[in-house]
């Protein structure tokens, strides 16, 4: 299913099992014991896909949200 790691996987998972879940950078640190870095790469590599979109919560911090793309992954797998 993609040239996903297992990290991106589950985040994947996350947003086909609750379609309206937001996650931060932070959020994914604590769920998977990562460093910011990590997380953010982890992030940036399903922007590419269009896998999630970020939206601005404030003018500082963005969450994650479930993007256009995920569906049209799902239906490949």
């Amino acid at each position: 299913m993609g040239n996903f790691n297992e990290r991106q996987a589950q985040i994947i998972k996350l947003f086909a099992d609750e379609p309206t879940a937001m996650v931060t950078i932070k959020d994914l640190e604590v769920k998977f014991g990562v460093s910011p870095t990590t997380a953010k790469s982890d992030i940036i590599g399903l922007l590419g896909e269009n896998i999630v979109s970020e939206i601005s919560l404030n003018k500082v911090k963005r969450a994650y949200i479930k993007g256009d793309g995920l569906d049209e992954l799902l239906s490949k797998a």
